[in-house]
């Protein structure tokens, strides 16, 4: 590498890219697959808690930004997942949704 030419990209400009492409996957898979390409991969998509219907956007821009949240306390709102009979984390709790997949996932190929 040439140091004259070429610079290490610092911390913001990183959290700006990162916010752009998160923007634009929002934008192209929550609301039209309900799901993300990790969660339309397992089989899994997002329900609104109260009605099972679709979510809202500004419920899945709870939901993400939610994993802040989730995160800050040793990762605990994450782990909750694995305790809570719906199987919500706090992230989940805050924007109202739950995710849910079929129990019958072993017959129906995944979609993308």
């Amino acid at each position: 590498m040439n140091d004259q030419e070429l610079e290490y990209v610092g911390f913001w400009p990183r959290v700006g890219a990162a916010l752009i492409d998160t923007v634009l996957l929002m934008i192209v898979c929550w609301p039209h697959r309900q799901a993300t390409p990790g969660k339309m991969a397992i089989g899994a998509r997002i329900l609104d808690a109260r009605t099972g219907g679709k979510p809202a956007t500004s419920q899945l821009v709870i939901h993400y930004f939610g994993y802040c949240v989730s995160t800050i306390p040793f990762v605990l709102g994450l782990i909750w997942v694995g305790f809570d009979p719906r199987k919500q984390g706090w992230h989940d709790k805050l924007a109202g949704i739950v995710v849910v997949r079929s129990k019958l996932r072993g017959t129906h190929p995944v979609k993308f």
